[in-house]
This record gives structure tokens, C-alpha cells and sequence, in this order.
């Protein structure tokens, strides 16, 4: 796949959309996404320059013609005072709806028999709720899938990554590649397809009897391969599965606060989701395919309003600092059962 000098995002800026500085600089992201578009448009061909004359112009050809649609989208979106959303064009932008899915996300929907009982309790809301397990210092850092469609392996040891430093304070850094190599299977629907998806619940799985390494142990590569590594039997006890949710806001709420970050599906598709760079996500595709952790939410009647706060696996540069907000009721958040993991 084609990347894109980093010069590209040489104009990236330091503004980080909080809870608190609001639309100002949200009107300012946008006028820095749109200024970064006249940089990129000159690094489109650039790595082209050792391909064959006939080949190099039609793919120089169709990377314009993408570029010219996506510009147009991008500034008209950042150009207007409506959109709670600002939009930024990455390197992957260019990609079709087909090749980013198969890429960039990777969660495939199963039937998980293994449920965490939880029942949702009465509560009095108060006028404003924050919580942010990243500013708790309970999140593990942002990482990047590349062009590996294994969001569940990123997403499902992050979330084992954040039950660690909640209950012992012992930071990890479990090695993806491990979770993606050695829980594949090409025939058993209960194990994952490597590069082409798979379900955070069978990562969680197989730490339940095997030790993680460390990502300095066991590398990514951004591509599959054989289970390279002595494993080692688990030592923790934890327990493992979907959590028991009638969908609603108030029950993902109450399970975020009691267990920790979850994995989550949302629906990403071919949606402005893959060009976010600050602000609040409003809408995104219907069918879920791919896996995110939530890390915290907030409930407002201001003019904001209320939103989940997500970690994705797309590097930093995505989003706000990797991170994201997601109104609720959009993406589909709530309506897909969390995966969670308990260290007993």
C-alpha cells in the first residue's frame, strides 16, 4: 500500500479537543486540516518516480481523481458551522471503502456463548458525568494495525493491557502479534483469520490458559504468521467474555465504570469515520465491523452534548491523538454486547 511522505501532516497541530475548549478549536482543527490538503496534493506521486512511464501515469491519474473527490468533501464538511466533526486527509484516505475495511478494521461479528452476568441499577443522573480511563492513567498507549485487518487482537489486549494497571498498577505492553499468530485458524469459526478479522473474545480466550510476551519479545510484523514462541501457561486467573447488556446507554455506563475499558463494535464502513481528526462523530455505517475499546464517556445537556470516548488502533496521528468522541446513540455502541475481561 501507498504511504505518504510525513509531510504530509507537517502542519499536524497541537490543539486537543477537551471537554472544555469547545468550538473554537474545533474552527480552528478544521482550518489546519484544510491548509494540510494543498501540502498533500504534492506528495501524491512522489514514491512513483521508479514505476514504468504508462503505469506510473494512470495510477498518478487515479490518485488525483480520488484526491480532487476527497478534497472537495473534506473542505466542504470543515467549512461548515454545523458539522460537530472535523475532517483530515491521512495517507489511507485514499484507499476504496473495500480496501480500508479489509485493511484498517477486522472485527467479525460471532455468536459468543460465554456471558459476564450484569444487571443495570437504578441511578440518579446527575446534571453533568465525566469519566476518562486514559486521564486515570489506566489505558495503554495507542498503537497501529497498519494494513493488518486485526482490530480485535489490538483491541482485546488493551482492554486485558488496562485490567492489569487497574488491578495490580503493572503496566504491559503484550505483544499483538502474538494474539494475531497464535489464535488463527484457517478451518475452526471458533479461532481467528489472522489479517482477515477475527473477535476480541478469542484473544481473551487464549490468555485465559497462555501468557502474553511483550511487544519486545515478539514484534509486529503487520501480516500473520506461524505461532513463533514457547508458550507459557497462564499464571493469572481472569475471566473472559460478553457482558450481559439490554443496549441501553445507562447499562454500557454503569459496566464501564464497574470493569474497566470494554471492547466494542461500531460501524465504520465507508463513513467519514476513517477521515476524522477532532470533534464529535455523529453518524457512521450500520453494520459492525470493527472493534474499538471505550475508555470513558460524557453525559451533558450542554451545547456538546453527550458522547463516548473511544481508543482506536490507527497510530496517534488518527483522530485526537488516537483517540475519539462518538455521540451516543451513533456508531452503534451501545447495541452490540461489550467484551470484557476480569482478573480475579
Amino acid at each position: 500500500m501507498w504511504f505518504m511522505s510525513s509531510a504530509v501532516l507537517a502542519l499536524s497541530t497541537s490543539i486537543i479537543l477537551t471537554a472544555s475548549n469547545g468550538q473554537a478549536d474545533l474552527k480552528n482543527l478544521k482550518e489546519n486540516f484544510n491548509e494540510e490538503l494543498k501540502i498533500a496534493k504534492r506528495y501524491l506521486c512522489k514514491e512513483l518516480a521508479f514505476t514504468s512511464g504508462n503505469q506510473r501515469q494512470s495510477l498518478c491519474y487515479e490518485r488525483h481523481l480520488r484526491f480532487n473527490q476527497l478534497n472537495a468533501m473534506i473542505r466542504s464538511n470543515n467549512a461548515s458551522p454545523n458539522s460537530s466533526v472535523a475532517l483530515r486527509f491521512y495517507p489511507e484516505s485514499l484507499l476504496s471503502g473495500e480496501e480500508f475495511q479489509r485493511m484498517r478494521t477486522g472485527y467479525i461479528p460471532q455468536k459468543i456463548t460465554r456471558v459476564i452476568p450484569f444487571r443495570k441499577r437504578p441511578t440518579k443522573r446527575t446534571a453533568e458525568e465525566y469519566l476518562n480511563y486514559a486521564e486515570q492513567g489506566l489505558v495503554t498507549p495507542v498503537k497501529n494495525q497498519k494494513e493488518c485487518g486485526a482490530c480485535y487482537a489490538f483491541t482485546a489486549l488493551s482492554v486485558l493491557g488496562s485490567a492489569f494497571l487497574r488491578k495490580f498498577g503493572k503496566t504491559t505492553d503484550f505483544s499483538e502479534q502474538q494474539g494475531i499468530d497464535c489464535t488463527f485458524s484457517r478451518y475452526d469459526v471458533r479461532m481467528n483469520r489472522g489479517c482477515h478479522g477475527g473477535h476480541p473474545y478469542y484473544v481473551l480466550l487464549y490468555a485465559k490458559t497462555k501468557q502474553f510476551v511483550s511487544q519486545t519479545n515478539y514484534r509486529y510484523h503487520n501480516r500473520l504468521q506461524h505461532c513463533n514462541i514457547v508458550e507459557k501457561a497462564q499464571t493469572v486467573s481472569l475471566r473472559a467474555g460478553v457482558v450481559e447488556s439490554d443496549g441501553s446507554d445507562e447499562a454500557l455506563m454503569q459496566i464501564l465504570r464497574k470493569m474497566g475499558p470494554v471492547s466494542v463494535a461500531i460501524s465504520v464502513g465507508d463513513s467519514d469515520f476513517k477521515h476524522y481528526g477532532g470533534g464529535i462523530i455523529t453518524q457512521c455505517g450500520t453494520v459492525p465491523d470493527h472493534a474499538v475499546v471505550l475508555v470513558g464517556y460524557r453525559v451533558s445537556d450542554d451545547a456538546e452534548g453527550s458522547y463516548w470516548i473511544i481508543k482506536n488502533s490507527w497510530g496517534t496521528k488518527w483522530g485526537e491523538n488516537g483517540f475519539a468522541r462518538i455521540r451516543m446513540g451513533a456508531c452503534n455502541i451501545s447495541e452490540d454486547r461489550p467484551v470484557a475481561v476480569i482478573l480475579k
